[in-house]
């Protein structure tokens, strides 16, 4: 999937990930934002989850998950719906979505020390692989040095 080590060459940076995971084909949209300034580092040119708020970045994190499981969250102005709440839980720290609107479309988010991945999937790819698209680059970040980030 991503291949960070190449030799003699600087860490690419965080928008090199996500041009490296639009160009396999499974996303519609990517962002990665900053967990403790709330504010998208990286994310796909013209997409809606460059447009990620605060105020949205903000429920995501938030420790009271009610309103979320009752009322879904709103990405870049998407409403989505909650499908698998683990963004609390340690070890796991992510959660699955659906677009509501029509086509319907998957949505992983997935936390790490420093960011907030977030990914919008294409037509029938699902949130569970968006997910585990997720995780990978997690630990694809991790990997390459930049635990400052990851």
């Amino acid at each position: 999937m991503f291949s960070p080590h190449q030799q003699g060459m600087a860490l690419p940076s965080l928008q090199h990930y996500v041009d490296r995971l639009m160009f396999e084909g499974q996303c519609a949209d990517c962002a990665l934002v900053n967990v403790s300034t709330r504010r998208v580092m990286a994310a796909t040119p013209g997409g809606s989850l460059e447009h990620l708020t605060r105020r949205e970045i903000r429920r995501i994190l938030a420790r009271k998950r009610e309103a979320i499981q009752t009322q879904g969250v709103s990405l870049g102005g998407l409403r989505c719906a909650l499908v698998r709440d683990n963004m609390v839980t340690p070890g796991e720290r992510s959660m699955d979505l659906r677009t509501k609107h029509r086509p319907s479309r998957g949505v992983a988010v997935r936390r790490t020390r420093h960011l907030l991945l977030v990914l919008l999937g294409n037509r029938g790819i699902s949130s569970g692989f968006l997910n585990h698209k997720a995780y990978q680059m997690a630990a694809c970040l991790r990997n390459a040095g930049s635990s400052q980030l990851a």
